[in-house]
């Protein structure tokens, strides 16, 4: 889809600038690019493969109209969309291997059909102008795409780290909630021993008042038999 939207938006404004038939050879290319790249998704290859190819393929369709048709302004502003494409998937490999296919096939195509490729500015100096430019773009992009990628691993980082701070927080939280239940379980605890200590202390005070009485009785009743024995031998 998005490969379809590319190109209609380079296409499109062609066609109404001038016209249909001076542009036959760009909407032919157009659908080309368009209907590999359809079929390519329904081919086995992995997804780095497949961006690989879906990036050379509409450049080498540009390559084979620079070769079997006349000198166009437009083909050249093709090329730099499918620089354009080949950038979107922020992969310095791709680029690598786009950037390698591109400057060796517009050299080749300048030393077979020069004239196609630079019209009447067909001259060395021209074309190592024009290769200076596509190299510089090819140049600068790659390092847009390594600093996008370095900063795109530092956020994946990131969230890696605070994934793991939020398993480290969850793990916590369950620790603190077993911990807190337990010293629950242990307070229901003391408070039943120290409701049982309590029941224990009334039944040994009880006891002891009891046993207080007993021997305040047998004192009493040591001290009456005391008091008899005496008045007895007086």
């Amino acid at each position: 889809i998005v490969t379809a939207v590319v190109v209609s938006l380079v296409v499109i404004p062609l066609i109404v600038e001038s016209g249909l038939g001076a542009t036959m050879q760009e909407i032919i290319a157009g659908i080309i690019t368009i209907l590999g790249m359809t079929a390519l998704n329904f081919t086995p290859f992995s997804d780095r493969v497949k961006a690989t190819i879906l990036s050379l393929l509409p450049t080498g369709v540009l390559f084979g109209l620079f070769l079997v048709t006349d000198y166009s302004l437009n083909k050249h502003y093709l090329l730099f969309t499918t620089i354009i494409m080949a950038t979107l998937y922020f992969d310095k490999f791709i680029i690598r291997q786009f950037a390698v296919f591109l400057l060796v096939g517009i050299t080749s195509i300048y030393f077979i059909n020069g004239d196609a490729f630079l019209g009447v500015n067909n001259t060395t100096v021209y074309f190592f102008t024009v290769f200076v430019v596509y190299s510089g773009i090819l140049f600068l992009l790659y390092l847009i795409t390594s600093w996008t990628g370095a900063l795109l691993e530092q956020a994946k980082n990131r969230v890696a780290e605070v994934e793991q701070i939020m398993a480290q927080l969850h793990v916590s939280s369950q620790m603190i909630a077993a911990s807190a239940i337990e010293l629950d379980d242990h307070i229901t605890d003391v408070n039943t021993n120290i409701q049982t200590i309590n029941a224990s202390s009334t039944t040994v005070t009880e006891v002891v008042e009891q046993m207080v009485e007993a021997i305040s009785q047998e004192s009493t009743s040591i001290s009456n038999v005391y008091d008899v024995v005496r008045e007895s031998a007086d």
